[in-house]
């Protein structure tokens, strides 16, 4: 079965870093990112009641649904690496 399912992802910051789809990697989450991607960012979904960020994209693994809890930003990135056919980690 394959993936691409439009999904809502709710990240939560850990140690102030999510992952963020639109660059594909693990990022500081500050003011200065959300001002310079998620403001202008089609996948931005919505603020997680203030504890985050929502992002509403097409996610190539077969077994996330929506809503979709992230709570481990490299865990995101290295599965949707996985997903998207790449070897090896990178993004730490």
């Amino acid at each position: 079965m394959s993936g691409n399912n439009q999904v809502n992802h709710i990240n939560y910051p850990v140690k102030g870093r999510i992952y963020c789809r639109k660059v594909h990697k693990v990022v500081r989450f500050n003011m200065r990112h959300v001002n310079l991607h998620c403001s202008s960012c089609d996948l931005f979904a919505g603020s997680a009641q203030g504890e985050g960020v929502e992002c509403y994209w097409e996610d190539p693994r077969a077994d996330v649904y929506t809503p979709h809890i992230v709570t481990d930003p490299y865990e995101e990135y290295e599965s949707i690496r996985a997903a998207e056919g790449h070897d090896g980690r990178k993004g730490r």
